[in-house]
Formats: structure tokens, sequence, C-alpha cells
């Protein structure tokens, strides 16, 4: 193992250690985290299950509901923490880890395609990262309890990365596997509408300006991954376009009604 490995596992150590933070904010085994702004289920599977329709009929005595589906695989995540964990509690501690941890990751991985031939890409990447996991706009998200905001703020550099990558390399059956994990994730942000614009101007603004700065070679390239993005995206982007269009039709859309959620 040359110096440079040593060094980039150093720092992913360091960072995964900073991330380890959250679990400190737990106390006592049967302690779990809710309640305020906090987009975190008591009961994943109630709201998993209800991420599955455009209509919910605990409000306002049935209402249509078009961006439930977006949050589909943010709460997936969550159901099969609590499976993996055994219970409730310890499912949350290792979410709350994963949110954290994410953009330290996302950052640093990014970082390091950006600066590749720079060096100090290595320290740039690592205090990149640090800084990106920890400053103000985190630290209050977090003291809000805006967990979507937060799960799509960590995704934010992996998107900008894997758009660095498909521009710029090969497109690989690889690629396409983490360009679609990647992609699945996206609508979480939908939580919070506003985020969730910031996110998609931020993700296309870099996309445009790199492909802008590698000419036209890319131009096949770039158009078959943000072909491949708009067909991934469908599943959630029509029903918020049909239920925007039309509210009345995003309810009569819906499968038939399931049963109210169990208390």
């Amino acid at each position: 193992m040359n110096k440079e490995k040593r060094k980039i596992l150093a720092a992913l150590a360091v960072i995964m250690l900073l991330g380890m933070v959250a679990l400190t904010w737990f106390r006592g085994e049967y302690s779990a985290v809710a309640g305020y702004d906090f987009a975190t289920s008591l009961k994943p599977i109630d709201d998993l299950t209800r991420s599955l329709y455009l209509w919910d009929e605990r409000l306002y005595a049935g209402s249509p509901s078009v961006l439930t589906a977006g949050t589909l695989p943010y709460f997936l995540v969550q159901y099969l923490l609590e499976q993996i964990a055994g219970s409730l509690y310890r499912g949350q501690m290792i979410f709350f880890t994963l949110v954290l941890l994410l953009p330290g990751l996302g950052m640093y991985w990014f970082l390091l395609r950006s600066f590749y031939d720079s060096p100090e890409r290595l320290a740039i990447a690592f205090f990149g990262a640090v800084f990106y996991m920890f400053n103000t706009f985190v630290v209050v998200k977090w003291n809000r309890g805006e967990i979507l905001t937060l799960f799509s703020y960590g995704l934010i550099p992996v998107y900008l990365a894997l758009a660095d990558r498909g521009l710029r390399g090969p497109l690989t059956f690889g690629y396409w596997i983490a360009l679609i994990a990647a992609l699945f994730f996206f609508p979480a942000s939908l939580g919070h509408t506003a985020d969730f614009l910031i996110v998609t101007a931020i993700v296309l603004s870099f996309a445009v300006w790199l492909g802008y700065s590698l000419g036209p070679a890319c131009v096949k390239r770039a158009s078959a991954v943000a072909a491949a993005s708009v067909m991934l995206s469908l599943w959630w982007a029509l029903p918020l376009l049909f239920g925007m269009s039309s509210p009345s039709h995003a309810g009569a859309s819906a499968t038939s009604p399931r049963p109210a959620a169990s208390s």
C-alpha cells in the first residue's frame, strides 16, 4: 500500500469517526427521536405503505397526496434499518449516523475527483468534507429536525460526482447501477419543496457547466445520462405533475382506498 492510499484510508477513518457523533444523541434503550419537524417515523411500515398511494384518508377526511410517492425511498431506508437492527431505537441510531456521515463521504469522493491533478487534493478533500459535514447550515437543520433536507443535502456531492463521472468517463455497467441507486433517493427532498428545487438547480447547473467545459466530445454521453435520468424519475415525477395540474384527478388516479393505518 502506497503512501497516498494510507492517507486516504486515514482520512476516511476520521470522517467515519466524526459520523459516530450521532450516537451520542440517544439516551436510554427505549428512547426514540420524533416530533417537531423531525421526519422520522415511529412506525416506518405505516409511512412506507402510505407512500405507495396518492390518496391519504387521514388528511381532511380524505385528500390527494401527490408528494407521498417521492418519500418511498426515505421511509424504505428507515424500515429496512429497523428490521436489520431489530428495534426502532437501534434503527434510528444507524439512520442518524448515516445522515450525518453521508455528506462527509460524498464530498470527500467528489473533491478527490474534482482536484485529481492537484498536489494538495488529499488535504482539500479532507477539510472540504469535514466542513461540509459540520457548518452553520447543518447545525441549524439538525436543531430544527429537518432530516429530509439533511438527507438530500448529503446526496448533493454524490450526484455531482456521478455527473462528473458520466461526462468524463465511459458509461460502464457499474456506473448505470450507481446512477439508478442515486436517482432512487433523489425525490426524498420533495418533503421540503424548496430544498428539492435547490438540489435540482445545483446538480443541473454543475452538469451544464461541466458539459460546456468539456466541449462537443461529451454530448452523446450527456444525452444518454440525461435521458436515463428522466426515464428513471417518471415513477415519482408523473404523479407529482399530474397532481399539480389537477388535484382532483390525483386522488381519483390512486388505487382503491387502503385500510386506515393501525395506531
